[in-house]
C-alpha cells in the first residue's frame, strides 16, 4: 500500500472541505435573503389587510344607528383609558358586535331595539 500519512490525507481533503463550507455559507446567505423577501411580502400583505379592515369598519360604522355609534364611541373612549389587556378585550367585544350587526338579517334600515 502507498505510503499514506495524515498530512497527505489532510492536504487531499482540504480543497473539498473548503468547497463544502463555501456551499454551506452560500446556502445560509440565500436562506437569509429569502427570509427578508418573505418578511417584506408579509409586511405589505399585513398593511393591505389592515387597510381593508379599516375600510370595512368605517362602512359598518356609517350604517349603524346613531345610538349604536354613540355606544361604540363611548366604549372606544373607555377602552383607551383602561389598562392595555382590558382595553384589548373591549376592542375585541366591539369587533364582535360590529360583525353581528353586519351579518344580522334585516332590511338594513332602522331597527326597533325595544323588543
Amino acid at each position: 500500500m502507498a505510503d499514506m500519512t495524515i498530512g497527505k490525507v489532510a492536504r487531499a481533503l482540504e480543497g473539498p472541505a473548503y468547497v463544502a463550507v463555501g456551499f454551506g455559507v452560500l446556502g445560509f446567505q440565500r436562506a437569509q435573503v429569502r427570509r427578508r423577501e418573505l418578511q417584506r411580502q408579509m409586511s405589505r400583505l399585513a398593511g393591505t389587510v389592515s387597510q381593508k379592515v379599516g375600510e370595512v369598519s368605517e362602512d359598518v360604522g356609517e350604517r349603524l344607528p346613531r345610538e349604536a355609534r354613540d355606544l361604540a364611541d363611548a366604549a372606544g373612549a373607555l377602552a383607551h383609558d383602561l389598562p392595555r389587556e382590558a382595553g384589548e378585550a373591549v376592542k375585541e367585544v366591539l369587533a364582535i358586535g360590529r360583525l353581528v350587526i353586519r351579518t344580522a338579517p334585516g332590511s338594513g334600515g332602522p331597527r326597533d331595539y325595544r323588543r
